[in-house]
């Protein structure tokens, strides 16, 4: 998963977070090892960190080396933030983007808000308790809508309304919600596999 802000490109695994300035890659130093990479308020992002899949992580300000949470700290220093408390039992799936000024978060049966603009003001807000989000790589804005394929369908959310727009073909988008995985996955065993 990458995603582009303070000038490079990061991109996070599972196994490590990099960057990637145009010319050269690097191993993020301090980030924690996570699955999901976002961007808000020219931070990096990271969720997926495991023993805290609820939570989502942000560097300090203007830099992505910096991942030391302070107490009491400043609006510029890094933070750690639940969403839906401490450990609501549901992992986060999507870090969804910026929409309309607060960055979307969706774990499988719910819908997050950051609001806010530094550490000192960020605020969590939920945004649903009936929809989700169950494919982070299907989140789309389009004329100032955003779309994504949840537990129930494929969603719009436009203002405050959240609707499913998938039901004309419900039985095809039922079958793509109720496959285990749509990845595809080869286990290469040696070199001439490659």
């Amino acid at each position: 998963d990458c995603v582009q802000t303070i000038g490079k490109l990061f991109c996070a695994n599972g196994d490590t977070t990099i960057s990637w300035d145009g010319t050269s890659t690097a191993t993020v130093a301090g980030a924690p090892v996570a699955s999901l990479v976002g961007k808000f308020r020219n931070r990096v992002l990271l969720s997926g960190i495991s023993g805290s899949k609820g939570r989502v992580r942000g560097s300090g300000e203007l830099d992505s080396t910096d991942w030391t949470v302070q107490i009491p700290g400043v609006s510029t220093t890094p933070f750690n933030i639940a969403f839906g408390g401490a450990d609501d039992g549901e992992d986060i799936i999507c870090l969804m983007g910026t929409f309309q000024d607060v960055f979307m978060v969706g774990k499988k049966n719910s819908l997050w808000g950051l609001y806010g603009f530094g550490r000192n003001d960020f605020q969590v807000r939920e945004l649903s308790r009936e929809v989700g989000c169950i494919e982070q790589k299907s989140v789309k804005e389009k004329n100032n809508c955003l779309y994504w394929l949840s537990a129930r369908g494929v969603e719009k959310f436009c203002g405050t309304s959240i609707d499913r727009i998938s039901d004309p073909i419900r039985n095809q988008i039922d079958v793509i919600v109720a496959a285990p995985g749509n990845s595809r996955t080869s286990n290469d065993t040696t070199q001439a596999d490659f």
